[in-house]
């Protein structure tokens, strides 16, 4: 018995549908477009490298706040040396945003983001260890040079 025959409004569809070749479905992409064009090209390794930027950027912004009550109380260090403290770090991040642009165009690759970290870690163990206002200045001048440091990266 013959098989009835469909009507197809435009035979060359017809034509071309049946001439194409047959290959195996690729992977659906799941999700919408837009999430898809977003996430292209993020790993694993890029995500974890974001978080462990956030998380040394936010403990930088919460030891900002202490460091002067920790000076006052702990180490009984003057006003005045507060604020030179204050002073020479925020001085030291605005000459480094300056000089940033000069310095990004010799540092290629991973060594700038990886000099931001370890400086950030090692100001941060400096703390710990500070018996004396000048060791709380060496800090946060280094805390402070590791930030403006890595303002050219924001602007990628």
């Amino acid at each position: 018995m013959p098989m009835p025959r469909r009507e197809v409004a435009d035979p060359a569809l017809d034509s071309a549908a049946m001439t194409t070749s047959t290959t195996l479905p690729s992977k659906p992409e799941t999700g919408p477009r837009w999430r898809r064009a977003l996430t292209r090209g993020v790993t694993r390794n890029v995500v974890a490298l974001g978080f462990v930027s956030l998380f040394t950027d936010v403990s930088s912004e919460m030891l900002v706040y202490l460091i002067p009550l920790y000076l006052a109380n702990v180490l009984l260090a003057p006003a005045a040396v507060i604020g030179l403290i204050e002073g020479l770090a925020e001085s030291t991040a605005s000459v480094l945003k300056l000089v940033s642009g000069a310095l990004s165009i010799g540092c290629r690759g991973a060594g700038c983001w990886w000099y931001r970290l370890r400086t950030s870690v090692a100001a941060k163990v400096l703390y710990l260890a500070a018996v004396a206002w000048p060791i709380v200045l060496l800090g946060r001048s280094a805390i402070e040079s590791a930030r403006g440091s890595g303002r050219r990266r924001v602007t990628l």
